[in-house]
């Protein structure tokens, strides 16, 4: 407990310090905001990308359930054969087979997904830190931060005093 106390303080006099370098470097009128998640709810292309990935996403679950009521539909059927004999292994054998493909189908098409929704925000976050970049040249900030501050979305490269800090830390 003592260890997760002395990182959460670690973690808060980091960013603290990280706030007053910013101030100190920067005029205010050099420092601008902006809502990430605003942006990116106001964002049309994002949100057509979003939409599209609800739109597959849905489509992969219908056809799960389909393929799950299938198979217990299948399941069923076994339930109600003699329990022995060729046809009753055969019928094991291939719902069996079933449910493996089915497991290993919605394995890929989980990957599949998720790999379409990491690419979406990749492309929604790279577009985005573009136009927060161009308006902060076009209105001269040096520094964009989203709106609470913690994280940078753009900074124009005069602006990095990190040598300057690591000297002046290392002078104590």
């Amino acid at each position: 407990m003592k260890d997760v106390i002395s990182f959460i303080l670690c973690i808060v006099a980091g960013v603290t310090i990280g706030v007053v370098v910013i101030g100190a470097i920067t005029p205010a009128n050099d420092t601008a905001i902006c809502d990430y998640g605003k942006v990116l709810a106001k964002y049309a292309a994002g949100t057509r990308r979003t939409e599209a990935w609800q739109a597959a996403l849905k489509a992969a679950q219908e056809k799960i359930a389909t393929e799950n009521a299938a198979i217990a539909e299948l399941d069923e059927q076994l339930a109600t054969m003699k329990k022995s004999g060729d046809e009753y292994e055969a019928k094991v054998m291939a719902i069996a087979n079933r449910k493996a493909a089915h497991i290993t189908n919605t394995e890929a098409k989980s990957k599949e997904l998720e790999a379409s929704r990491q690419a979406a925000r990749k492309t929604n976050d790279k577009a985005i830190r573009a136009a927060v970049a161009d308006v902060a040249k076009a209105k001269g900030y040096n520094i964009v931060l989203t709106g609470n501050g913690a994280v940078v979305l753009y900074a124009a490269g005069s602006v990095d005093v990190t040598g300057e800090v690591v000297e002046r830390v290392n002078k104590e």
